[in-house]
């Protein structure tokens, strides 16, 4: 909300908690911070039950070629 990404991505570090990293993964989609999207995303897409929510998120924006950067 801040606009702090670096500052949310280590606090989602320290947590290390799925739904905070897919929070902080969703307001960098928004705003277009993809590399600290695709940092957190990394966490998100090894828990197979958020996977289809991140892709979603990346899909409702029209960002598919970043959504495949991030699965590759």
């Amino acid at each position: 909300m801040l606009k702090d990404y670096s500052s949310a991505y280590d606090a989602a570090k320290k947590a290390d908690i799925p739904k905070v990293w897919k929070a902080v993964c969703f307001a960098c989609i928004r705003n277009k911070e993809f590399n600290f999207a695709a940092l957190c995303g990394l966490k998100v897409i090894i828990h197979p039950d958020h996977l289809e929510t991140l892709i979603r998120e990346y899909e409702k924006f029209g960002y598919t070629q970043d959504l495949i950067d991030l699965l590759e």
